[in-house]
């Protein structure tokens, strides 16, 4: 199902009663996220394995879709390409990526920190899923309210501590473009953690699982 569609039908009321089935929706975006971060990975190895045969150098669009080929049978990953069409890129692929691709995916095999850091890089892409954040406000809307109203102040009070160290910045210094992309960069992870706590907070009254 297209992500249009199912938010449409989210929007609609059709999972009121069965959230696991947006978070199961969820769960395929992030793992084609996954690959999607795995083959910019692959692509920066290949650069340097084949520095002197770049003929041999795959770009990471070519390398994502070979991932979704060798795994969409066992993750239901959509593709209209065939196994066949792509062997012949499976080859540089480093077995070990392979493996360390399929713990990901599966979030089996991993240690208890690796298990933990990928559980909750999942829930904080669940938390920022324009479906779940639909579902969460059919399900509980004055939550929700609530949920943004503190959001909203909690960023309202770093930007106003940002806006002074802009302020108390030397436009005339080396760094000054530097550290003014930090500070910008620091507002926008304060903006999205207070929206994931926010979220994972009421996910986790209305009993949805957020583990991968």
């Amino acid at each position: 199902m297209c992500q249009a569609r199912a938010r449409k039908k989210v929007t609609m009321g059709f999972f009121d009663n069965r959230p696991h089935t947006v978070v199961s929706g969820c769960k395929g975006q992030f793992r084609m996220k996954v690959l999607e971060d795995a083959a910019a990975e692959i692509e920066k190895d290949l650069e340097i394995k084949y520095k002197h045969k770049p003929h041999r150098i795959m770009c990471k669009e070519v390398i994502q879709i070979a991932l979704v080929v060798k795994f969409k049978i066992e993750f239901y990953f959509p593709s209209q390409f065939y196994t066949e069409t792509f062997e012949q890129y499976f080859s540089p692929i480093k077995k070990s990526y392979i493996q360390a691709i399929r713990k990901k995916l599966t979030n089996e095999n991993l240690s208890i920190e690796e298990k933990e850091n990928n559980n909750q890089a999942f829930a904080n892409f669940l938390a920022h899923s324009p479906a779940m954040c639909t579902m969460l406000t059919r399900l509980d809307p004055h939550a929700m309210t609530q949920a943004q109203s503190e959001i909203d102040l909690r960023v309202a009070e770093n930007q106003e501590s940002i806006r002074r160290h802009i302020n108390q910045l030397d436009s005339s210094s080396e760094s000054y473009e530097s550290r003014l992309n930090q500070l910008n960069l620091q507002l926008n992870i304060v903006a999205d953690t207070a929206i994931a706590e926010a979220r994972l907070n009421l996910m986790t009254k209305l009993g949805i699982d957020t583990r991968l």
